[in-house]
């Protein structure tokens, strides 16, 4: 069985592997791949074509030009976004709370999976 490919981009590198390691909790089989910036994430996807969701510590307004939203786009990859410019937007988006746990970490790639199916 081929394991499902995540993304984490965050700056900071204890909340990423903190990140990375609620989603493994969540899906043991899955690889989750980590990057500290957008460019670093933009790398990444050049040799991870199956990445599935990825976790954006971004402002969504910014993040939507950006080179690793368009490659997401094209992969059919989902986005959930983190930090303080994602947490103040209305709607439209997937959103990951801060503090965020296990739980609410699931919770999050629940509602993904969710709107995938729809």
């Amino acid at each position: 069985m081929k394991s499902t490919v995540y993304l984490v981009v965050e700056p900071i590198q204890i909340i990423a592997s903190d990140l990375a390691m609620n989603v493994q909790e969540y899906d043991p089989s899955a690889k989750v791949l980590i990057a500290l910036t957008l460019k670093e994430g933009s790398e990444i996807l050049e040799s991870h074509a199956a990445v599935r969701l990825a976790f954006v510590h971004a402002d969504p307004s910014a993040f939507a030009g950006s080179i690793l939203a368009r490659a997401l786009s094209n992969r059919g990859a989902q986005v959930i976004f983190t930090g303080d410019a994602a947490e103040r937007k209305d709607s439209g988006i997937f959103v990951l709370q801060r503090p965020f746990s296990a739980q609410t970490t699931a919770a999050a790639l629940q509602r993904a999976e969710m709107s995938e199916r729809a």
